[in-house]
Formats: structure tokens, C-alpha cells, sequence
């Protein structure tokens, strides 16, 4: 079972990075929707679907960004299922191909633009089905990560992050704006070690170890060991 790591506070840090590395350094994938990952559902292997999952920093949402254009976790290579161009086709976790000429199937090449989109061969972009209408439905968190016409949007918006606890950064917690997804709770106060959720644009105050998520624009303030999910661009600044 998944141990879910409440939202941290999101930090958007001045620094970039690029994508398109030799270096097999991996790192969450966050949705700008905020508190979702890119996620292999069930654990790393060959045929998996890629999700939006609410970020744990788990294994199988760790991806490497390769020189080639690949993204890759395991050994395997993120895939357009059956290498479709079509609106809606699901991203898999798939062997990693190459074409007649020496390069990645068009399929599992990947490149970022300045809106920090992740953009296919096939000129179309990595999108959470639904977007933020579908962040939890119906009580599942899972959300497929498909191909789709690229637009600017926050479910096509990418950023690299890291999971560290918050004693250990700097700068101001921010909560993106389009997070509301979720029924407003209130103001909430964890004076001990337990999760919590904000959903509407209140503040919160961890007074123990717990883990917090904002769901929409609210302010955090980390007074215990919380973590804090750390994003930068997927582009060079």
C-alpha cells in the first residue's frame, strides 16, 4: 500500500533544468494541478499504465530523462500505448525501441517546450485526463496520463521535484491557485504527527511531524518535520 505524502508545500525554486540528459538522475514529475505525480500504477514494470497519483516519492514515480528523448524508469521507456497518435491514448511503461534510423520510436521521444509541456514525437502533449475536475472522482485518486493537443493548461503543466523535509529549505511554501478540486474543510490544526488536507483557502498550521497539501491558493507554514515537494522548471530558465 501506498503511504501517501500529503502535499507537501509546493516551493518553486529559480532554477532550472533540462530534461534532455545523459545523466540517469530520476525525479517526480509534478502536475502543476498540484499534489499529483506522474505515477507507474502498480509498481515498475513492462506494460503498466502511467497515472497521475498524489506524490509519495515512491520508486515507481522516480523517472530519468535521457539524452535520447526517452523517460525512463526500470529499464523501461515511457510509451504512447501501441504507438497511436490518438487523442486520449494512454502512456505506458514499454521496452524501449528503436526506429530504422538509430533513434527512439517516435512513440517514447519526448521534448519540453517554455510552457513546460512534455511534448511526444508526434507533436502532442502528456495531459491528466480531465484535469482538475477529475483530481479525486469518485473516491480514486488514479488519473490517466494520456496524449493530447497540446494547449496551456495545468494538467499539461510539468515541473521536476524532489520530496525533502522542510527543514532543510528554503524560500516561501507556495500553493498554485488552481487546486480547488476538493469540498472546502476550514481551517485545520494538526497539533500532533497526522496528515492533513486543506481544501479551500484558509490556512494551515502543522504544529507536529504531519505531511500537508493545499488544494487550492492557501498559505502553509511548516512548524514541525513536514516535508515539502520542491519543483523546478523542466526547462532551462
Amino acid at each position: 500500500m501506498k503511504k501517501l505524502i500529503w502535499g507537501i508545500a509546493i516551493v518553486a525554486c529559480a532554477t532550472g533544468f533540462t530534461p534532455v540528459v545523459s545523466a540517469q538522475t530520476s525525479t517526480l514529475v509534478v502536475s502543476r494541478m498540484g499534489g499529483k505525480c506522474l505515477d507507474v500504477e502498480g509498481g515498475t514494470a513492462k506494460g503498466k499504465n502511467v497515472i497521475g497519483y498524489p506524490c509519495t516519492g515512491s520508486s515507481n514515480q522516480l523517472f530519468a530523462f535521457y539524452s535520447d528523448g526517452t523517460i525512463r524508469q526500470g529499464g523501461y521507456c515511457v510509451d504512447v500505448y501501441g504507438g497511436l497518435n490518438t487523442d486520449g491514448t494512454q502512456l505506458i511503461l514499454w521496452t524501449c525501441l528503436k526506429g530504422t534510423d538509430g533513434r527512439p520510436q517516435p512513440n517514447q521521444r519526448w521534448s519540453t517546450d517554455s510552457y513546460n509541456r512534455l511534448i511526444g514525437g508526434a507533436g502532442k502533449c502528456v495531459d491528466l485526463k480531465g484535469g482538475s475536475g477529475a483530481w479525486v472522482l469518485n473516491g480514486v485518486w488514479n488519473q490517466a496520463a494520456i496524449i493530447w493537443p497540446c494547449k496551456v493548461a495545468d494538467n499539461q503543466t510539468w515541473y521536476r521535484g524532489e520530496v525533502l523535509p522542510a527543514v532543510q529549505v528554503r524560500g516561501t511554501p507556495t500553493a498554485y491557485a488552481a487546486l480547488s478540486t476538493l469540498k472546502p474543510l476550514a481551517n485545520v490544526v494538526a497539533a500532533g504527527a497526522g496528515n492533513l488536507i486543506g481544501q479551500d483557502g484558509t490556512s494551515i498550521v502543522a504544529g507536529g511531524g504531519g505531511n500537508i497539501v493545499a488544494n487550492d491558493g492557501a498559505t502553509i507554514v511548516a512548524a514541525g518535520g513536514g516535508n515539502v515537494l520542491v519543483v523546478t522548471s523542466l526547462v532551462k530558465p
